[in-house]
């Protein structure tokens, strides 16, 4: 659709990034509000989570800081 002058498409920059060049598009960062993704981790809340989903998600919330 987008190659063929038909619309816009707003993706994620890792689905289209390796093959915008080779089909002739133009990556337009967003920088709004809205663009911006939220994620929450979910676990029961009456287990405490093993240690290797501990360990997930200690991992996942310091790399969210990092990229923060």
């Amino acid at each position: 659709m987008i190659g063929q002058g038909l619309g816009i498409g707003i993706l994620p920059r890792r689905a289209i990034g390796p093959l915008a060049s080779a089909l002739g598009l133009c990556l337009v960062p967003l920088d709004e509000p809205w663009a911006l993704r939220r994620f929450i981790i979910c676990v029961q809340e009456s287990e405490a989570p093993n240690a290797s989903t501990a360990r997930l998600i200690a991992f996942l919330g310091e790399r969210a800081e990092t990229l923060g």
